[in-house]
């Protein structure tokens, strides 16, 4: 199921505030955080392809417009 409104997930971790958007009706389309071990938990509880295992200070232009387009289709 799709739902309508989108957001992202900064400081991820292994998916708590993620757990209560979706609660909340939300789609999570982009999850950060800087360690594989929460990557791990995280995509074992919502999926692969939309967390990024990387520090904040290193997402690059072509994430940040990503980021943009989640935000900004509500």
């Amino acid at each position: 199921m799709k739902l309508e409104k989108t957001a992202a997930d900064f400081f991820a971790g292994i998916g708590l505030v993620t757990m209560g958007l979706i609660k909340q009706g939300w789609q999570v389309e982009y999850a950060l955080d800087y360690s594989n071990e929460k990557q791990q938990m995280y995509e074992e509880n919502f999926g692969v392809g939309h967390y990024c295992c990387k520090d904040i200070k290193q997402i690059s232009c072509t994430w940040k417009r990503t980021i943009k387009e989640i935000l900004c289709k509500n």
